[in-house]
């Protein structure tokens, strides 16, 4: 059987990560519509890396690199995710897995209480993955309103 597992990324996934984001603005699956360049790319994670308020988890099948998940805390208790899989590995569930496995390590680690997630109207999928494992749509809140595009679909999983 192969091992999946969740490793906390580092400068030297940088390129792995870069190449997976720009695949979802292409599939048109992020809020950002242009391309990032490899330089751009490179300063954002450094410091993504070098603060406490982020975390990103490399989702490995085997000792293939398959996506990545990451975390942006917004407060104290509260964060929001974000997660892209490689193509040829959505839709074999193990998206969920490690969507389940990288949520129950944060709050672990963690004094987080609840985790966001923020969709586009027009992503249906991830739309139906969220509901799918344990997070439930919700309205706006005024608390977070500078974090969230309020066109877009917003849902929570509690501890």
């Amino acid at each position: 059987m192969i091992k999946s597992k969740l490793i906390t990324a580092n400068i030297d996934d940088s390129y792995f990560i870069f190449k997976l984001y720009n695949l979802g603005v292409k599939d048109k699956n992020f809020k950002r519509t242009k391309l990032i360049t490899y330089r751009q790319h490179i300063k954002w994670l450094k410091e993504t890396l070098n603060k406490n308020k982020s975390i990103i988890y490399i989702c490995k099948f085997g000792p293939k690199k398959i996506g990545y998940i990451k975390f942006s805390q917004l407060s104290k208790i509260s964060t929001k995710i974000s997660i892209i899989i490689n193509k040829e590995f959505r839709s074999t569930k193990l998206s969920s897995l490690f969507m389940k496995k990288a949520c129950d390590k944060y709050f672990k680690k963690t004094k987080c209480k609840k985790i966001y997630a923020e969709v586009l109207k027009k992503n249906t999928i991830s739309q139906n993955f969220f509901l799918k494992n344990n997070f439930k749509f919700v309205k706006k809140n005024k608390v977070f309103q500078d974090s969230f595009n309020k066109k877009n679909y917003l849902y929570l999983n509690k501890k």
